[in-house]
């Protein structure tokens, strides 16, 4: 299973809310089209940052298997997950997709009806990059796949606050 990663796609706002008018989304996904034609009507994951500067923070890790890209990231209950980051925070928005491919290299597409999906691989690649945001942002607006990392202790590596790790540990969290 192999996967390409796409990004920074930058998008508009408008004050403190996600720019979400046909114009605006139509002008984004021409961008996204024109780096990688066919990578919108692709599936695979996604992160909703935001860029301040020098640093990018995520703030929401999704994936997607039944609908394109161009189908799910703009669905409402996304938006608001965006615009609450966007209220509380500064910086210009981006996304990034993470896109599935076919063994020929093709973008892999949604599946269609409601028999159990055959794409189980973008669940491991979410929970993955749901960790690395965690590690990156602890206010993540994700919960799906979140109470694991949440309890989860490895000392000098995943919320570990005890002070200064163990040499060991100093080690894993070079090497890794």
């Amino acid at each position: 299973m192999k996967y390409s990663v796409f990004g920074p796609f930058l998008f508009e706002k408008i004050k403190k809310e996600i720019a979400t008018d046909r114009k605006r989304k139509s002008k984004f996904w021409a961008n996204i089209e024109s780096a990688a034609p066919g990578l919108s009507n692709g599936i695979g994951c996604y992160i909703f940052s935001l860029e301040n500067g020098a640093n990018s923070k995520p703030w929401y890790v999704g994936q997607t298997k039944r609908l394109s890209f161009k189908g799910e990231i703009f669905q409402k209950h996304k938006i608001d997950h965006y615009n609450e980051v966007l209220k509380a925070h500064n910086g210009s928005i981006e996304f990034f997709l993470i896109a599935k491919r076919t063994p020929k290299g093709a973008f892999s597409k949604p599946q269609k009806g409601k028999k159990k999906t055959t794409h189980t691989d973008i669940d491991n690649v979410e929970t993955m990059l749901i960790g690395a945001a965690l590690n990156k942002n602890q206010n993540l607006r994700n919960v799906k796949g979140t109470k694991i990392f949440n309890r989860l202790v490895v000392p000098g590596f995943i919320n570990d606050n005890q002070g200064k790790p163990i040499k060991s540990a100093q080690y894993l969290r070079n090497l890794l």
